[in-house]
């Protein structure tokens, strides 16, 4: 999940970047970002939740993907609203790209904290019984 952040993050700081190099580094960038963003979504999906729930949350998913196209027009028309407007809109979506680094730490904290908690009811022991050749 973090790769796909900082694909999106790299995406955005290299469209600051007054450079031709920059501009394809930004769409090599955006062709990861854009062809894992899903698969990764998808799979975190199928593996943090039973599957009996997969069907809604995947619905769920398609929906929040929707309703995220919809905001697209409005940051256009602010895009266009001023002179230099471009930059205001650039960090706005960098600030929200770096907020969404949390919920992938969160989890990585978490799960650290569970792994060595002795009284967690669900951690599980995985042992494997060789038998003996005597």
């Amino acid at each position: 999940m973090i790769l796909v952040v900082f694909y999106s993050v790299g995406t955005t700081v290299c469209c600051y970047i007054q450079n031709e190099v920059a501009v394809y580094m930004a769409f090599i960038f955006f062709t990861f970002f854009r062809s894992s963003l899903f698969t990764v979504a998808v799979a975190f999906i199928g593996d943090a939740f039973p599957a009996e729930y997969f069907g809604v949350l995947f619905g769920m998913l398609q929906v929040s993907a929707g309703i995220a196209g919809l905001v697209q027009y409005p940051l256009f028309t602010w895009y266009d609203a001023y002179e230099g407007s471009y930059m205001h809109v650039n960090i706005f979506l960098l600030v929200l790209q770096v907020v969404t680094l949390l919920h992938p730490l969160l989890l990585f904290i978490k799960g650290r904290r569970d792994k060595h908690d002795k009284n967690n009811p669900f951690r599980q022991e995985y042992t494997i019984n060789v038998p003996s050749t005597a």
